[in-house]
């Protein structure tokens, strides 16, 4: 998990989204994503979408829906 939250930082990405086991991912500096203002698409029970900064304060005014792919749910289309 630390390495490829590592790959996402040198990619430059500063916000990474998981849905997950909220008793694993915590570990790792993610959050539940609904209280930053951010939803996901398709809906997922809050306690299992989750958020990590990468940089600091990435996520300060950030909001919107986190489309995942179609291998999520069916019908589901990727956004980018």
């Amino acid at each position: 998990m630390r390495t490829g939250l590592d790959a996402c930082r040198a990619a430059g990405h500063d916000v990474v989204s998981v849905v997950g086991h909220p008793e694993y991912y915590p570990r790792f500096g993610f959050v539940r994503a609904r209280p930053f203002g951010l939803a996901s698409e398709p809906p997922f029970p809050d306690e299992a979408f989750m958020v990590a900064e990468l940089t600091p304060g990435a996520l300060r005014g950030r909001r919107g829906v986190v489309v995942y792919g179609e291998e999520f749910g069916p019908g589901v289309r990727v956004r980018c």
